[in-house]
């Protein structure tokens, strides 16, 4: 069905000129275990601009996700 099934983790900025948050606003339509994070403050290079609150969204994102591991929802629908 051309889904992604697996989790993910779209991290949006509120000052980047290049992908505005608008433009992911349908994301979970094709991927239906999709986390967001965002970042006002900050413009495109999230990860250069505000390292430590990046970090800060891409741990508490692997902290939950790994705690789902192996449960049914992390199982591909076939």
């Amino acid at each position: 069905n051309g889904k992604i099934l697996m989790p993910a983790l779209m991290l949006t900025a509120g000052k980047d000129p290049v992908l505005l948050p608008v433009f992911s606003n349908k994301m979970e339509d094709l991927i239906p275990n999709l986390s967001r994070g965002h970042i006002e403050e900050s413009g495109h290079w999230t990860q250069m601009d505000k390292p430590a609150e990046t970090n800060n969204i891409l741990i508490s994102w692997l902290t939950e996700t790994h705690k789902k591991a192996g449960s049914i929802a992390m199982a591909p629908k076939l």
